[in-house]
């Protein structure tokens, strides 16, 4: 699916309820989704060793595969 990055942010810290700690990057974007009339803001969660959030550029668009657990695994910028 292709989708054009809006914002992006980093998440790091330890869970208040599991206490296993946690670090991920996030990218919203505008899409569809089932029982929503028109677009919503949506995030795709992000490995940082992999996707490392300053090579991503909010406004570019990016091709995001998904694999057979709903994980990330292809996320590359569009020509």
């Amino acid at each position: 699916m292709i989708v054009e990055i809006i914002g992006k942010s980093h998440r790091e810290g330890v869970s208040k309820k599991s206490g296993n700690p946690y670090n991920f990057n996030v990218v919203f974007y505008i899409g569809t989704d089932r029982g929503v009339i028109g677009s919503r803001g949506l995030e795709i969660l992000l490995e940082p060793d992999l996707f490392p959030l300053d090579d991503i550029q909010v406004g570019a668009r990016y091709d995001v595969q998904f694999g057979p657990r709903g994980t990330v695994e292809n996320f590359s910028k569009v020509k």
